[in-house]
């Protein structure tokens, strides 16, 4: 079992902060942040601790048990950052193939494979017979920019907490790392949070530029966006009596995506394992329907192997509280490199260069986070 407890002073760390860094992961909700100190024991058990599958539910032990486990606020973890680096600059040294000036943009870096147009393309035109055929409504494809660098975490860590500090409340952070391999991000999307009585959900499709169209006039978007929460619902029909808001454009940074708030009351205690297994994926993940569009992903290549992103990333306290959000605007690495994902939602409607587009968008807002490229 773990334990969770706040911080006394601003000066103490209740855990071994380099040994935090070499192995440990980082969980925010929508009420404080959580930071678990490895080793990470992991299990098939629920219990009090997080919640780690794949993509696909294929991970045989997906809960993970921290030696010890804590709440905190993003300043202490800046401060701790900042102290462990300032006694080892080494740890966080900044990467070699980082340009600093506009006009070192176009420098050559280290990128092993960009996305193919050409298998998008291709992808699209696959997906548009599906939906043609009556099979599915929509799909949603995932497309990776690979790089062969070998970035130190804490300085990963440390460029996320910067750019994102502005808008901390408009995403989650998490990530789970050791020596070997990783995963960090700062999403804009929660799967669900429940306590004794009362269950939130969030509905969130549709992409564009903060400064872009609204999205709220878009019938393609709004389409899909109302698909998204038919699933949600159909999901869970049994479990609660909704209630919703109204659907609203939510900011992230420098795009925006339709957001709908869904709440209800709990006609009986809710189940950790059993929610994420409904709820995942929604159809801003996988697509809709749910089962056919699960079908589509598992047989179309390139789009099986998605690991880690997209998939639920949650914490329960072993009674009756529980959160989880969705792995996405986030970078993988292991030995060989750093992995940087985005997915896009395709329907009868999709425009093929207007979809590229969007890609190029949400990686770009990653790369941004980890200060992979410079600002304009």
């Amino acid at each position: 079992m773990t334990s969770v407890y706040l911080p006394k002073t601003t000066n103490h760390c209740p855990i071994d902060f380099q040994s935090w860094l070499k192995e440990g992961l980082i969980l925010q909700t929508n009420t404080q942040i959580l930071l678990g100190e490895g080793p990470l024991l992991t299990s098939n058990r629920p219990g009090q601790g997080f919640f780690h599958p794949d993509f696909f539910f294929e991970k045989k032990k997906p809960w993970i048990f921290p030696k010890k486990t804590f709440s905190t606020t993003r300043t202490l973890i800046e401060q701790w950052l900042d102290d462990a680096i300032t006694k080892h600059p080494s740890i966080a040294k900044k990467p070699i193939f980082h340009q600093t000036h506009r006009e070192d943009f176009h420098q050559p870096q280290k990128i092993t494979e960009q996305p193919s147009f050409t298998e998008f393309h291709t992808v699209f035109a696959q997906l548009q017979q599906k939906i043609n055929q009556g099979i599915l409504k929509k799909g949603v494809p995932v497309f990776f920019e690979n790089r062969n660098e070998k970035i130190p975490f804490p300085y990963l860590l440390q460029a996320l907490l910067k750019k994102t500090a502005t808008i901390n409340r408009e995403g989650f952070l998490y990530g789970i790392w050791n020596s070997k391999k990783g995963l960090l991000g700062f999403s804009p999307e929660m799967l669900f949070s429940f306590s004794e009585k009362e269950l939130s959900l969030m509905a969130l499709a549709g992409t564009g530029p903060w400064l872009g169209p609204s999205l709220l006039h878009d019938p393609k978007e709004m389409q899909e966006h109302q698909w998204v929460i038919q699933s949600i619902k159909e999901s869970l029909k049994d479990l609660a009596i909704w209630n919703d808001s109204p659907t609203q454009e939510k900011k992230f940074g420098s795009l925006k995506h339709l957001h709908t708030k869904i709440k209800g009351t709990l006609k009986q205690p809710a189940d950790f394992t059993f929610l994420c297994k409904k709820l995942h994926p929604t159809a801003a993940l996988g697509g809709f329907p749910k089962q056919a569009a699960l079908h589509w992903l598992k047989e179309t290549p390139h789009q099986k192997n998605r690991g880690y992103f997209g998939a639920p990333f949650g914490y329960f306290d072993g009674k009756t509280n529980g959160f989880c959000l969705i792995a996405l605007r986030g970078i993988e690495w292991n030995p060989q490199g750093l992995q940087i994902g985005a997915g896009c939602g395709l329907v009868k409607n999709s425009i093929l260069q207007k979809e590229w587009r969007e890609l190029t968008l949400k990686r770009n807002q990653i790369k941004q986070f980890f200060h992979l490229i410079p600002q304009p």
